[in-house]
């Protein structure tokens, strides 16, 4: 996936600006923090590509790397907690996935580089400007919101007249605003949606 890939080359230019003697010894090796809202299994579609890559640009675990990953298990009231231990181990860079974990370790520290990735950086409140993130945080933005209109709008062209469109979404990883606006469109087509969440 496209985005992935963006998401995981920053998190590597994150890498790149340590220290080279970070890469060849153990002693103080840098902690890659990683905090997601899933569960230990459902996390490895972004954990197992993220460590593959880091591999390829030399920082080998336990060698000179140490990944640090926390999992919410979709409790996202254990998002703050899980910040905070990521801040006390004093993690080099902190890779977050989804609106959710990126404020949590936002609100956790000003000083540590924060890697995002969001359905929208500017409407999640993460950063100001998109071009110009400023402070200790970056990422991408995967605009999903306006894809997902944009598929409604494709799918309307195929289905029947009033035809009944189901939408599955995570709460834990996707806003409300993304419901609205998947709402709004289906009305403007004349399409009836229904909605179903999974905690």
């Amino acid at each position: 996936m496209m985005i992935r890939r963006e998401f995981i080359t920053l998190l590597g230019g994150a890498a790149v600006a340590w220290p080279l003697g970070a890469r060849a010894q153990q002693p103080g090796m840098p902690v890659f923090g990683i905090l997601l809202v899933f569960s230990r299994e459902s996390g490895r579609t972004f954990t197992e590509p993220l460590r593959a890559y880091m591999q390829a640009l030399g920082y080998v675990e336990g060698r000179n790397i140490v990944f640090d990953v926390r999992y919410a298990d979709g409790m996202v009231d254990r998002l703050p907690t899980l910040a905070a231990e990521l801040v006390a181990q004093r993690a080099a860079v902190i890779a977050t996935f989804g609106d959710a974990t990126g404020l949590a370790v936002k609100a956790a520290t000003t000083t540590i580089p924060i890697v995002s990735m969001s359905e929208d950086l500017v409407r999640a409140k993460l950063v100001t400007n998109i071009r110009h993130p400023g402070g200790n945080i970056t990422g991408v933005s995967i605009m999903g919101t306006e894809l997902d209109a944009k598929r409604l709008e494709v799918l309307a062209e195929i289905l029947p007249a009033r035809s009944t469109v189901l939408l599955l979404a995570d709460p834990t990883t996707h806003r409300e605003s993304g419901a609205h606006a998947a709402r709004n469109r289906c009305r403007y087509f004349g399409t009836n949606r229904t909605g179903t969440t999974r905690s």
